[in-house]
This record gives structure tokens, sequence and C-alpha cells, in this order.
């Protein structure tokens, strides 16, 4: 449903695969549930749907009437893939299932981005630093969804103490995340992974052992993203992250 509504909005009937995965979604509930559902929707859903009300409200004076009422559209979206998802977890004992389910919507777009463009056009658009196109869908929704799917399967990594064997999707999703240049997306991936590393070290009951592999992962992580900066196919994003940062300290444009 997630790599549906994502990829859907760029095919020739792309809103039908959107919609008929939703369908497809709630059928799979009720006869996992005997044709029978109980609906708890949690307190964070009910604030996306203020929120949303609250934007489709603004249309009333907002400067641009288009712009307020398809952020509010999209927050409708948002509530109702949200509130279909906690359904298919409300009772879960784990959130295991859910992750792996957005981790593997995330190699679906990856893989999607890839076969769109051919891996020659990507392998030049690395090569040559040249942004991807919006043609396959959002560059920064791509590069996003690889991202998480990234973080998610390092965590099962850490988690697990493996490397399973879908970990070589991660490799194409950090090649399209390469391609799109996204600046947030390149933030989930380091953020993510260093945070995720920070926390695993405090599973170790023993001070001493627990500081010493929190030092230790964190000079392999600092060494491990030098070392991935220097490599061309990242020099893309690099020059965005350049760009931002010199617009910050306003030693460049507005960016």
């Amino acid at each position: 449903m997630y790599s549906a509504y994502n990829i859907g909005g760029h095919l020739p009937h792309g809103s039908i695969i959107a919609y008929t995965s939703v369908l497809m979604f709630l059928l799979a509930l009720l006869m996992a549930n005997g044709f029978f559902l109980r609906v708890k929707v949690p307190e964070y859903h009910i604030y996306i749907l203020l929120f949303a009300i609250f934007c489709l409200a603004t249309t009333q004076w907002a400067n641009n009437k288009n712009l307020a009422l398809n952020i509010g559209i999209d927050l409708c979206v948002i509530f109702v893939l949200s509130s279909i998802t906690c359904l298919a977890f409300q009772d879960a004992d784990t959130v295991d299932p859910l992750l792996k389910l957005l981790m593997w919507s995330g190699f679906v777009v990856a893989a999607y981005g890839a076969l769109f463009y051919g891996f020659g056009q990507i392998w030049s658009m690395l090569t040559s630093g040249v942004r991807i196109s919006n043609d396959a869908m959002n560059a920064n929704t791509l590069g996003m969804m690889s991202a998480f799917a990234v973080l998610i399967n390092f965590y099962y990594f850490l988690k697990e103490k493996r490397i399973p064997l879908y970990s070589v999707f991660s490799v194409l999703a950090l090649l399209m995340l390469a391609v799109s240049e996204s600046r947030k997306a390149l933030a989930i991936v380091v953020g993510g992974v260093f945070m995720l590393i920070v926390l695993n070290s405090f599973s170790d009951r023993n001070s001493m052992k627990r500081i010493l592999k929190l030092l230790g992962a964190m000079m392999l992580f600092v060494l491990a993203f030098i070392l991935a900066m220097r490599l061309s196919v990242f020099s893309g994003i690099k020059g965005r992250v350049q760009t931002m940062l010199s617009a910050v300290t306003g030693e460049g444009t507005a960016d």
C-alpha cells in the first residue's frame, strides 16, 4: 500500500493502483479477523485529523488557497493510511512486522526507481554528480523511503547480530539515496545510524565495556562516514550539503 502510493502518482492510472491497494489491505484485515474488526483510533491519529481539518479551514483566509487545500487533503490521506495500518497492528506484541513492512516498502520503491532509470543512467548520474529527475517519483521521497529502509535494516543487523540476506537490497537503496541527493534522507541515515549505535552500546551492563563499545562504535562510524563522503558517488549530495551550510553561515546565496 505504501509503495503503491509513492509510485502510483507517476504511473498511468496510478491512483487506481493506490486505491486498490487500500481495498486489498482492508479485505486482508477482514479475512484475518473473521470479518469482524474492532476499531481503535489512537490519539496521535486524532491529532493528525484535527490538523487536517484546520488546514482545510485555512483555505478561507490563506493567500494560497490551493496550497492549503492540497496540504489538508494530504493530511487526510495520511490519517486514513495510518489508521488503516494501525488496525493491522493494534493488538500485536511487537512492532517488528510493521518495521519490516516499512523496510520492504522502501526496498520496493528503490527497486522501482532503479528499473525506471536503468543502471546505466544511474551510474552516469553518480559519476557526474547530477541529481535524479522527478520523472519516476519525487526525488526526496525516493531518497527518504530508501533511507528508512537502510536504517531499519541496520537496526535488525544490530538486534540479530548478523547480516540478514535481504541486506543486499540496502546497497541498492543507498545508491538511490545517493542519486536522489536528498539532504533529509542523508540526515535520516547518518543521524539514525548514529543514534542506533549509541543506544545499542547501552545494552551492555558493564559500565566500562559500555563506554569502550560506545567510543569504538563512534570512531568506526565517523571513519566510515568520512570515507563514504570521499567516494565520487556521494559527490552530488555532499555538494548540496555544503551549499546548505554556506547559506546558513552567510557565505553563500540563499538555498
